[in-house]
């Protein structure tokens, strides 16, 4: 826990702002998760089955985004998985101003039982939740 603080005080300023960000973000996302349906959250999906353009981004704005996630996602207290970590990264990037689409799909496991996942991508770049995508039948996507 030392070592945590003492990385979070080397940050610049923007860049602790967008930690603290992306922490209550993460909560109020496992917030809805967990105790709200779908239908009451799904207006922050974006639009049904609409995918976004390929457009201009500041890459290391995303990728300090995403590295954001991963690291509060390890720390975190509560389950973050992939519908999570995606949900997460659409907030922050439409906060950027960044389009992006939420993928979901499904698969057969080794079991014959269904295993789901989410993904983000902005235009054809994978974000987050990106391992074995090509195995996922996709179900759904919000942009």
């Amino acid at each position: 826990m030392i070592s945590l603080i003492k990385k979070y005080k080397l940050l610049s300023k923007a860049e602790k702002k967008l930690l603290i960000n992306t922490y209550f973000t993460s909560i109020k996302v496992r917030f809805y998760i967990k105790y709200y349906k779908m239908p009451s959250y799904v207006h922050l999906l974006g639009k049904k089955s609409k995918k976004t353009t390929p457009n201009k981004f500041d890459e290391e704005k995303v990728k300090l985004i995403i590295k954001n996630i991963k690291k509060v996602s390890r720390n975190s207290f509560w389950r973050t998985k992939c519908f999570e970590e995606a949900l997460n990264a659409k907030l922050q990037l439409q906060n950027q101003n960044i389009k992006s689409t939420i993928y979901f799909g499904v698969k057969k496991n080794t079991d014959k039982k269904l295993d789901a996942h989410s993904w983000l991508k902005i235009g054809d770049i994978c974000i987050i939740g990106c391992n074995n995508i090509d195995k996922y039948t996709i179900t759904e996507f919000f942009t």
